[in-house]
């Protein structure tokens, strides 16, 4: 099971419960938190959730992919070596 959501607190609270295999968000979740994604993505990384599922953006395969790089690229090197970051692909 997993938690879905990007807000700081309702992730600790879940969390505390030790049911949970990790976080699962998506751009509008992480848009009502009112910081730029990857800021908030390293914080809920930063409580240590397990797995952490990102949605890329791009309405193009060549679109998503440059959108995994360039985050990828700009990713905290702190972070990264804390945990992988898992990027899924869904195609229609």
């Amino acid at each position: 099971m997993f938690i879905d959501t990007a807000n700081l607190d309702q992730v600790k609270e879940m969390l505390s419960f030790n049911q949970f295999e990790g976080v699962t968000t998506n751009p509008k979740l992480l848009l009502k938190e009112g910081h730029p994604r990857f800021e908030q993505l390293g914080k809920i990384r930063d409580l240590k959730p397990g797995v952490l599922f990102v949605q890329l953006v791009g309405d193009t395969e060549e679109k998503l992919f440059a959108n995994c790089n360039s985050k990828l690229a700009s990713a905290d090197k702190a972070h990264r070596r804390k945990g992988s970051w898992e990027f899924q692909v869904d195609q229609d």
